[in-house]
């Protein structure tokens, strides 16, 4: 043991003396901790032979006589077994260690933040007061008030400051009650003075501390009412009320808030109208991060997403350009993402699919045309305006046909003079000129040759980048395809237009401006002679796709012309189809065209009477022309007027509806009533009903 005594003796010398090194203090802790292994050790061996007596004493109890009892008894009443006091590490001894931990971690400044020791230090230290093993050792914190004296000094390293908040923390933890009450304004001063540095370990470390001083407060009633803890709560919640106010060490804030809540008691709920406008601060800060966030996270994903569908479509143009998969069942199963490789993004890959769909075409222009609107299925990327893959195809076909293009556009151009608008479909027109000149060739002036591949090569590349523009370039250049087709060319596109039209997947289109249906009828109206389409057709599509106009045109063309027998009038109940009159007719009635529809039937009816009566509504004379309808039945029932089907359900219509607008609904009830029509006995009923009569029916 006096080996020990003299191990003590010089670990101040090897710790806190100016010829002190990292070496002699690294030494140094080894030696304490070589204290702490041998007091492990001898308390091993002291609890082996505390079981070995116990065992011993047991059996000689068993076994002892009356008398060896009572000698025992006059042992014990002597003192003759005494405890063994620690010898190692006496109380002494072990404040002297601690004090040099507290020294060496406290003021050595360039001992913590120079070297790696002081983790170290600070675990022995705790090893050292663990109340759970030693007995409580009062310990004063001079120290402690001498390095915050020249933390002060440094102006307030949040380095150091949480340095020694971690070492004082360490030692609060394994203190007693008694030691809190001496100490208690010390603690508080250190806290008062540290709890101005905005770093968030520190304010973790003082809102500890915090809750340590108010919970032995709140456990002692001397202490809780002495002038130390009433200005440590005062300055406290001064501090809170600040902060909140002004917005400042809000994290620290809200630690002290967290830690000290429950013994604050109501002053707690004073504090809420500032949380909540934090709440809301932060909330509204959070809101326009977390956008800013997801977008940069979605453009990342997006990122990766295109570098994987390039290699993929990499992959579906090697297996298209391979021969051994031609027309094979790999190519169809595949078509779908091909004709999406078409519209990609990318304008490098969606140029090298349409070169591979362009060179597995057929150059004539009749039969590109057919191959595109009637044989190629479109479904897979019906929701897109298609039509843009087409244009550059037929450009191709233009170009192979040798036509014009460069020199009608540059004509155009010196017409117009600089910077003014080519009109697209002079472009086209020119490019399908029949006796066209060489392909390779050109024409400019002052020996500028301009190439028609010049032209068409931008051109292509223009409508794929602007649906508006592909509709305009369609629209104009379709009545110039049309004109250079043969009538048996022109027959056999119809009938492919038809069924294309007709086709259920262009309801994806109903909501798109513009969509492909209405530019293929806009194109149709400017064609001589128009394709001949069914009138219900061209109903249905100005109807569903919004293309009232070009169907109107059309169907216009097909009565005013007088060459398709479908402008007849039909027997309705023939079963005939829809005539383009009929046709005609509902679309008027549809878009609300009262004039255009009173103008066609006076055109087409077959009697005065019709013709009196429309005139009639036509003045808003509802009354005379619901009379002139009246009159015109009353004929036709008495067998007067050989009427026709349709005429007859015009004049019933009208009737109906001259009636409502005179507000007679009354004879609507009755006519509803006696004919079996429940939407007109409804529609009237509502208006003249007696509702009370009828909830008692």
């Amino acid at each position: 043991m006096q080996f020990a005594s003299n191990l003590v003796g010089i670990l101040q010398k090897m710790c806190l003396t100016h010829s002190a090194t990292s070496e002699t203090r690294t030494l140094a802790l080894d030696i304490m901790e070589l204290f702490l292994a041998w007091h492990d050790m001898l308390e091993s061996h002291a609890s082996a032979d505390d079981d070995y007596n116990s065992t011993a004493v047991q059996e000689f109890e068993a076994n002892r006589t009356p008398e060896e009892d009572s000698s025992a008894a006059r042992s014990v009443s002597n003192g003759s077994l005494p405890a063994q006091p620690d010898l190692l590490l006496p109380e002494s001894r072990r404040e002297t260690i601690v004090g040099l931990l507290l020294r060496m971690l406290c003021l050595v400044f360039d001992f913590v933040l120079k070297s790696n020791l002081g983790p170290r230090a600070l675990e022995l230290l705790q090893r050292y007061l663990d109340a759970a093993k030693w007995p409580p050792m009062h310990l004063r914190l001079t120290f402690f008030e001498r390095s915050i004296q020249q933390i002060e000094a440094l102006g307030m390293n949040q380095q150091l400051v949480q340095h020694i908040l971690t070492v004082l923390s360490a030692v609060t933890s394994q203190m007693q009650a008694v030691w809190f009450e001496e100490y208690f304004g010390v603690l508080a001063t250190m806290v008062r003075k540290c709890v101005v540095v905005d770093d968030g370990q520190v304010q973790k470390l003082i809102a500890t501390m915090l809750r340590q001083l108010y919970e032995q407060a709140a456990a002692n009633e001397r202490l809780g009412s002495s002038p130390a803890a009433t200005d440590l709560r005062a300055h406290i919640e001064a501090l809170v009320n600040k902060n909140l106010q002004d917005g400042t060490n809000t994290f620290g804030t809200l630690l002290i808030l967290h830690s000290i809540g429950e013994f604050t008691g109501e002053q707690l709920y004073s504090y809420i109208p500032l949380l909540m406008k934090h709440v809301q601060k932060y909330t509204k800060e959070h809101n326009t991060h977390a956008p800013a966030l997801a977008t940069g996270a979605a453009a990342a994903a997006s990122a990766r997403q295109d570098r994987r569908r390039r290699k993929y479509l990499s992959l579906v143009l090697e297996v298209y350009n391979d021969p051994r998969f031609t027309r094979s069942e790999m190519t169809m199963r595949l078509e779908q993402a091909f004709l999406s490789g078409m519209q990609s993004e990318d304008s490098e890959m969606r140029s090298r699919f349409l070169s591979t769909f362009d060179a597995n075409m057929p150059p004539a222009l009749p039969v590109r045309l057919n191959y595109l609107l009637e044989t190629q299925s479109w479904e897979s990327v019906a929701s897109t305006f298609w039509l843009q893959q087409c244009l550059p195809l037929l450009f191709a076909s233009t170009l192979q046909r040798g036509s014009h293009l460069a020199a009608a556009a540059a004509a155009k151009t010196e017409t117009n003079g600089p910077g003014m608008e080519v009109d697209a479909g002079d472009m086209a027109e020119a490019s399908l000129e029949r006796n066209g000149g060489d392909v390779g060739g050109g024409i400019g002036s002052g020996g500028d040759m301009v190439s028609i591949k010049d032209i068409m090569g931008p051109l292509s590349r223009m409508v794929l980048l602007d649906t508006s523009f592909a509709y305009q370039v369609w629209v104009a250049m379709f009545p110039r395809l049309w004109q250079n087709l043969s009538s048996k060319e022109r027959h056999d596109l119809t009938s492919g237009l038809i069924r294309l039209l007709a086709k259920p997947y262009h309801l994806s289109q109903t909501s798109a401006r513009p969509n492909v249906i209405q530019a293929i009828l806009d194109g149709f109206c400017a064609c001589s002679p128009a394709p001949r389409l069914p009138p219900q057709l061209l109903r249905y599509l100005g109807q569903t796709y919004s293309a009232w106009y070009p169907a109107l045109t059309l169907l216009e063309q097909k009565i005013m012309d007088r060459h398709e027998i479908e402008s007849a009038i039909f027997d309705r109940a023939t079963g005939v189809e829809l005539g383009a009159f009929d046709a005609l007719a509902e679309l008027y009635t549809s878009l609300s065209a009262s004039h255009y529809f009173y103008g066609a039937w006076k055109r087409h009816c077959q009697y005065n009477e019709s013709h009196v009566a429309l005139a009639y509504e036509q003045l808003d004379d509802w009354s005379s022309a619901q009379a002139a309808y009246e009159r015109a039945q009353t004929k036709a029932r008495a067998g007067v007027l050989p009427f026709s089907e349709a005429e007859y359900c015009l004049w019933e219509s009208r009737w109906i509806e001259t009636t409502k607008r005179l507000q007679s609904w009354d004879m609507l009830l009755e006519l509803g009533l006696h004919e079996s029509l429940p939407e007109i006995e409804l529609e009237a009923g509502w208006r003249t009903w007696d509702w009370n009569e009828r909830q008692t029916q």
